[in-house]
């Protein structure tokens, strides 16, 4: 996500009048964001006492998230602030062997309140009896132990991590009279989560030097 934000920074400051792309105040964040090169509002643990462009660690296995990177700013549309976060330079590249893109999806339920209104096909608004499973969780249950295998950007071969099996909402967005959802339940191996950022606010005091 955070290698996204950028990008939604830009399309804020371009989409100013467009109120069905983005909400007026995450337009009104990212404004300030551009204006202000150096201003941060909070500060992740581990970019403390660092600044944008610094190095630092996330703890945790590629998996989950962790690994060698370097602080960014990023705009937060949750909490409406600027951000500087700990930002994991490599990612990783996982083949499920899930179903595609064609497969157990459910469109958004404002649409399907009136399916007479839409082509014929286009609706699918009735979810899998049984979700898809990912390779690694095949003949396992939820909650069971599993290893996913995958590829880290930078470096060579395949790498294997321990997982647990679990069921996931996938989501995936897309333009219909404004932005919609599409929804999927799906098992797969997912990394043990990492605990949540933890974040200093920046005082006005300190503000006035950035």
């Amino acid at each position: 996500m955070h290698k996204l934000l950028p990008a939604l920074v830009l399309v804020a400051i371009h989409c100013v009048g467009r109120a069905d792309v983005l909400p007026p105040q995450v337009v009104d964040v990212g404004l300030r964001m551009q204006r202000h090169p150096n201003l941060v509002d909070r500060i992740e643990r581990h970019c403390s006492d660092r600044k944008s462009g610094d190095a630092c660690v996330l703890p945790g296995t590629p998996f989950s998230g962790g690994g060698a990177g370097s602080c960014k700013r990023t705009l937060n549309t949750q909490a409406l602030t600027i951000d500087l976060v700990c930002d994991v330079e490599s990612s990783v590249i996982i083949d499920r062997q899930l179903p595609g893109d064609d497969v157990g999806w459910v469109h958004d339920a404002s649409l399907c309140r009136h399916p007479e209104d839409m082509a014929p096909g286009f609706l699918n608004c009735k979810p899998l009896a049984t979700p898809p499973v990912d390779v690694f969780c095949r003949d396992k249950a939820v909650g069971a132990a599993c290893v996913a295998e995958m590829r880290i950007t930078g470096r060579g071969g395949m790498h294997r991590f321990p997982g647990v099996c679990a069921r996931v909402t996938e989501r995936q967005g897309f333009y219909y009279q404004g932005r919609r959802e599409m929804t999927r339940d799906v098992i797969r191996c997912e990394a043990p989560a990492l605990p949540p950022p933890e974040f200093e606010t920046v005082g006005w005091f300190k503000k006035l030097f950035q």
